[in-house]
């Protein structure tokens, strides 16, 4: 087997980098930017969650002192500014239950609407998702509460979406789809959960019992 001279190796190794060098160096950049683009994305999304979590605390301060002027302007910062943090969805639930206190269900179907859009959080969407049914059900608007309870977002509420879908049909005078949907609630709500004598109280107003 021949071996390159010194000389040899030196040519063929300038060869080599003339050839592919370009392409290693645009690599190796390619691969620092990366790798800092990551660090500085998650540095970043830290202080991004802290900067909202302080702000979803000052929050909830005002709305234990009555400051309600405060309230909405500090949740629809949240909203504007920390939309992909779970705060962000948390805030305008918040503002859903202040609006259905003000006897306003429209703006409560809103912000409800908002928090099913945009969180990240599946629990908070579903959460959201239920909550919508009722102030839309309280509408009179009914096929549209049960449309936004057929997307399931987070499979451990299933007990809650069939209680609230029951609650729907029992208002459109659907007994059957009611009984339906109730019954396969109280398959799988716990036997000590405070929710399963009221939802067979539900099921025996149905039956007459």
């Amino acid at each position: 087997m021949d071996y390159l001279n010194e000389d040899e190796q030196v040519e063929a190794l300038k060869g080599w980098l003339k050839k592919y060098g370009t392409s290693i160096v645009t690599g190796v950049v390619l691969g620092i930017v990366i790798m800092y683009g990551i660090q500085y994305w998650k540095k970043h999304s830290v202080e991004t969650s802290m900067q909202a979590s302080i702000l979803y605390e000052q929050m909830l301060n005002s709305l234990a002192n009555g400051n309600k002027d405060d309230v909405s302007e500090q949740a629809n910062t949240l909203k504007s500014d920390y939309a992909k943090t779970p705060y962000a969805g948390a805030a305008s639930l918040l503002l859903a239950r202040e609006a259905v206190y003000q006897g306003d269900l429209k703006a409560a179907s809103e912000d409800l609407a908002w928090t099913i859009k945009n969180s990240k959080n599946p629990a908070l969407r579903q959460v959201a998702r239920l909550r919508q049914a009722r102030v839309l059900s309280s509408l009179n608007d009914n096929q549209a509460a049960l449309d936004v309870l057929s997307k399931v977002d987070d499979a451990s509420y299933q007990m809650a979406i069939d209680g609230v879908s029951g609650d729907i049909y029992l208002a459109m005078d659907q007994k059957d789809k009611a009984e339906q949907r109730y019954q396969a609630a109280l398959k799988i709500v716990p036997v000590n959960s405070s929710f399963r004598p009221i939802l067979q109280m539900k099921l025996n107003n149905i039956n007459g019992a």
